[in-house]
């Protein structure tokens, strides 16, 4: 029976200063705008997506407690690069190995939850970020690398977007 994966852990480098508060990370999620295909030759309606129209990208960082140096990072109108860098326990022919996953992301703050405060509340401050540019990497391969800005758009090593940069 496989043994699945783990997150061992993570830290997570705002503009180079390691963060020993960043309790959770959710990635953004790169999604493609759609057009719907609807006429008397189809039964229903098809969705077919466009890779040239990209969807706004958003992060979530998750912090122990407000310091410092996550307001700092985060302040409204200031460009901050991330590194995460998650080490994962892993099997490979039943050994143990570990392995190094990677996102980078070019983002702006623009929403900082300070939690309520409550006797015994957990104190999870939660900061959403607009994502500029993202990067992902499992062990030594780029599986995503999305910089709309820049036309660049590579899934699983294709690059959906190089035809329309040719053009541009």
């Amino acid at each position: 029976m496989p043994v699945p994966a783990r997150i061992a852990a993570a830290r997570g480098y705002f503009d180079g200063v390691a963060s020993q508060a960043l309790e959770e990370f959710e990635p953004p999620a790169i999604e493609f705008g759609t057009t719907e295909i609807g006429n008397m030759a189809v039964a229903g309606v098809l969705e077919v997506t466009d890779p040239a129209d990209l969807m706004a990208m958003s992060a979530t960082f998750k912090f122990r407690a407000l310091s410092p140096e996550v307001a700092r990072a985060f302040r409204p109108g200031r460009t901050i690069d991330v590194d995460v860098r998650i080490a994962v326990s892993d099997r490979d022919n039943g050994a143990a190995v570990s392995r190094a996953n990677r996102a980078v992301l070019r983002c702006e703050a623009k929403k900082l939850a300070v939690p309520t405060v409550q006797r015994g509340q957990e104190d999870l401050v939660e900061v959403e970020v607009s994502v500029s540019y993202f990067k992902l990497v499992l062990g030594a391969v780029t599986v995503a690398e999305v910089d709309p800005e820049n036309w660049v758009c590579l899934v699983d090593g294709e690059d959906l977007l190089a035809e329309y940069r040719a053009i541009l």
